[in-house]
């Protein structure tokens, strides 16, 4: 028997919460009692984990509950900024219509780079901003404290309010006070001896000729180097419309993947630029969005002078 919708409680904030874990049993331990408290109370829960994760937890979890929902975050998160959009889609339904609900999401794990690592830092942070308002919804986001480096553990007790499991205790931090300087966070350096283009509103048919030919020699199917072309074009016409007309655009390859990087005197001031699904019949904010939804990796950072965008595709694997 399915137990009736949750009602949303007038006093439940927004839960964001940590579960530092260092083996499976500990993962469960922590897991699987919140998803269970969930579904026993009528609320639905998403789970968005790493593939190996899902296996492991159809093992304790009633998989065909039908308030329950999985996906692997290897393919749905494996661009943390598409993350908040995700959330957004599923709590913020289900809040409207008067009922709580909770998610699991684990957005980092030991093969992540030290640029995704960062922006999945970058997205902790965010959910803050984002989800501030949003009564009578928790997010659990458990994290692997033998896999994972030091440094990545310690970051969480500054993005999460709560930290939980065998190894964590209520944290009490300035978490959205945090937002500002992740977006002067520095970027990965640009290699050495790449060229830089300038452009301005002319000239576009060339820079799309040049992407193609970089993201070719990156070594992507034809399918992702019409997504670069497409993504480089957005970036450019985002500097051309927003960022004082003219910029400077760099592309490289790296481990197999194809890197652009472009430069204006704009400023982004919003730190959920591109993780606002566009508003039909409101002007702006579709050209980052459709790059996150394309693009593996988009990082966004006030540099001296102004902005960089840095997009990152590589085949899918």
């Amino acid at each position: 028997m399915i137990s009736p919708p949750a009602a949303l409680p007038s006093a439940d904030p927004f839960r964001h919460e940590v579960l530092l874990y260092a083996d499976e049993t500990e993962y469960l331990a922590g897991t699987v009692p919140f998803v269970e408290a969930g579904l026993s109370a009528g609320e639905p829960v998403l789970v968005i984990v790493p593939q190996e994760r899902l296996e492991l937890l159809r093992t304790a979890l009633p998989t065909t509950h039908p308030l329950l929902q999985m996906a692997d975050m290897r393919t749905l998160g494996q661009n943390p900024a598409r993350l908040i959009p995700a959330w957004t889609d599923f709590a913020r339904p289900l809040l409207a219509e008067g009922r709580s609900t909770r998610g699991v999401g684990e957005p980092a794990w030991s093969a992540r780079s030290a640029d995704e690592l960062a922006e999945c830092a970058w997205h902790e942070t965010l959910v803050n901003l984002a989800f501030g308002d949003a009564a009578g919804f928790s997010l659990l986001c458990p994290y692997d404290t033998l896999a994972l480096d030091a440094a990545v553990i310690a970051g969480t007790h500054g993005s999460h309010p709560h930290v939980g499991g065998a190894h964590g205790a209520d944290a009490d931090l300035p978490y959205i006070d945090t937002v500002p300087d992740c977006l002067d966070g520095p970027l990965s350096p640009v290699p050495e001896g790449v060229e830089w283009i300038t452009f301005d509103g002319t000239g576009h048919v060339e820079l799309r000729a040049r992407t193609r030919t970089a993201a070719v020699a990156a070594g992507l199917d034809p399918q992702t180097v019409d997504d670069a072309v497409l993504a480089v074009n957005e970036a450019v016409a985002n500097t051309v419309r927003h960022g004082g007309g003219r910029g400077r655009l760099s592309t490289w390859s790296d481990r197999g993947a194809f890197v652009c990087e472009i430069r204006d005197t704009g400023r982004i001031d919003d730190p959920l630029a591109g993780r606002r699904r566009p508003v039909i019949g409101h002007a702006g904010g579709r050209g980052l969005w459709l790059m996150t939804q394309i693009c593996d990796l988009v990082q966004i950072r006030r540099v001296e002078g102004g902005q960089a965008i840095r997009v990152r595709l590589s085949d899918p694997r």
